[in-house]
């Protein structure tokens, strides 16, 4: 019996050939654990260039909306849109964006977003512009790491490519929340002076009849059927989503029992009466900061004291010399058992938007008015009953002028239902 024995040199051969496989497991691979790291290295690379990309983007776009009011040139505001996205740096803030290569930056526009974006020169008139599109891009983006995975036969990794759109247009900005009154549009439609006051009076006799110059109770709620309730509502909360230009709005007449509604806003409660004295910033009803009486004789109406008043003369007192001087109304109302629940805190109660409307037909004291725009006002006194009195709001100006009126807030963009000037806003 016999048995083979190898020979000490083909052991050798067996262990070198073992030794040179293992030499190329380990070679490939540590180039796919390299490829591995690298692909998460380098993807957190073209996200971040990407990013950067999208602030050019946006920056351009909404540059360049702020043109789109139908009347200025598409090349000026293309102009503008290059400007703003130039003006940013990519690929970790070492490149600034150019729309040459290997960035890139173009403007387009577009008359709806269903349709297609144009260049400024495909373009004959701006009149139905509404929408812009910036789109920036970088190229030939060498990956650091997973170069690494083309020593793998058959695999071939490419430069990168990243970029980045943004659509903008024109549209509402935000407003301050509604008063539940209405005030009657001159004849034409002209527009009231800054400062003029509108007058209701606390006969109901008297506001049967609505002409320019007067205001009157409406609700801001155009699927609510008009009554007291839902009035009363409305001047103690902050009703805030308002209807659209051309809205049927429906009146409820006057309503001499709201007037302890309309106090609220003033920061005056009375015992049993609407609304609840506020307890802490997020109460509904949080009187305005001046407290109760601060409307006196020195007042003017200015579309009668003469012009060269920016705002009203009364807003003017309300704002810099009421406010800083007058301390919180902690009395009673003459013959009444009213009390002012004055916080340091909380919003401009008495400055509020209200609708101004086509008040010609409207008699009686209950029908509908249609909304024809939107105006900033200012509530000058608290009701204080008896019959024949009035009380008094100063316009301050229509709510899409960015220039006049107090109730914008600072070109913020607003959602469907704001009334505010137009503002840039991106959409996509």
């Amino acid at each position: 019996m016999s048995s083979a024995v190898r020979h000490p040199e083909s052991i050798v051969r067996g262990t070198r050939r073992q030794r040179g496989a293992v030499a190329v497991i380990v070679a490939l691979a540590l180039a796919v654990l390299i490829g591995c790291v690298g692909l998460a290295l380098d993807l957190g690379k073209l996200y971040v260039t990407r990013s950067e990309l999208q602030n050019s983007a946006d920056a351009c776009a909404l540059s360049a909306a702020r043109d789109l009011t139908g009347t200025i040139s598409l090349w000026v505001a293309e102009a503008d849109g290059l400007a703003a996205g130039t003006s940013n740096y990519v690929f970790f803030q070492n490149r600034q964006i150019t729309n040459t290569s290997p960035t890139t930056l173009t403007v387009a526009f577009s008359s709806s977003l269903s349709n297609a974006f144009q260049s400024a020169g495909a373009l004959a008139s701006p009149t139905n512009i509404k929408y812009v599109k910036c789109t920036t891009g970088l190229s030939s983006i060498t990956n650091w790491f997973m170069q690494v995975l083309s020593v793998i036969p058959g695999v071939s990794v490419a430069n990168a490519s990243v970029t980045a759109t943004a659509v903008a247009t024109l549209g509402p900005g935000q407003t301050g929340c509604g008063i539940p009154v209405f005030i009657c549009q001159q004849s034409g439609g002209t527009s009231y002076s800054v400062g003029q006051w509108f007058t209701m009076s606390t006969d109901p006799s008297a506001s049967a009849s609505y002409g320019p110059g007067n205001f009157g109770w409406v609700i801001l709620d155009p699927n609510a059927s008009p009554s007291d309730t839902v009035l009363r509502n409305e001047l103690t909360g902050n009703y805030c989503s308002l209807p659209p230009v051309n809205t049927l709005l429906g009146t409820t007449g006057f309503k001499s029992n709201d007037q302890d509604a309309w106090n609220t806003r003033f920061g005056i409660y009375t015992n049993g009466g609407a609304g609840t004295p506020p307890t802490s910033a997020t109460s509904n009803g949080l009187p305005d900061f001046t407290g109760y009486d601060y409307v006196y004789g020195g007042y003017q109406d200015m579309t009668k004291a003469g012009s060269g008043y920016a705002l009203g003369d009364a807003y003017t007192h309300f704002t810099q010399t009421d406010r800083p001087a007058f301390q919180p109304y902690q009395g009673t109302m003459s013959g009444g058992s009213a009390k002012s629940f004055y916080q340091s805190y909380g919003a401009d109660r008495r400055v509020a938007v209200a609708p101004e409307a086509d008040c010609s037909g409207l008699q009686g004291s209950s029908t509908q008015v249609p909304v024809k725009k939107w105006d900033c006002v200012l509530l000058l006194q608290p009701m204080t009953g008896g019959k024949g009195s009035t009380v008094n709001i100063e316009y301050l100006g229509s709510s899409t002028d960015p220039s006049a009126t107090p109730c914008g807030t600072d070109g913020l963009p607003g959602n469907g239902t704001s009334t505010g000037a137009q503002v840039p806003m991106l959409i996509q």
